[in-house]
């Protein structure tokens, strides 16, 4: 979560747990995953990140989560901006950010996950996660 300047310490209090290619964030409890490792995983705590191609991408789970600790690309975005780009997947915008992952958020609230390259923002935001009301 470097990207995202969030602290190791943070992240220190959780296990983390790979099946395929996501990333599962635990409870502390070593001595409850360990036994766990040999099982038929079919989910284990909250996905926290999953491999696209050579790189980790952050759930939007895990950013809602983590939002009080994360310092460094963050996109503030109007409501009309946001109503926008859930709706359309993505929208053009001069954001001034490195391309990469980025923290979504409008009015305060953390949205979720989106895709900041040159010129426009894709959400990354899971369909199931968008309400159509």
């Amino acid at each position: 979560m470097e990207r995202f300047g969030v602290e190791p310490e943070v992240l220190a209090r959780f296990s983390l747990m790979r099946r395929g290619h996501t990333i599962y964030l635990l409870s502390p409890c070593q001595a409850e995953t360990e036994p766990a490792a040999c099982l038929r995983v079919v989910s284990a705590g909250l996905p926290f990140a999953r491999k696209v191609g050579r790189y980790l991408k952050p759930t939007s789970s895990a950013l809602r989560l983590l939002d009080a600790w994360i310092t460094r690309n963050r996109l503030r975005l109007e409501p009309v901006e946001a109503l926008e780009l859930l709706r359309e997947g993505q929208i053009r915008l001069e954001h001034g950010l490195a391309e990469g992952y980025v923290l979504l958020e409008s009015s305060g609230l953390a949205l979720g996950c989106g895709l900041a390259l040159p010129g426009r923002i894709k959400s990354q935001i899971p369909c199931r996660e968008i309400s159509q009301d």
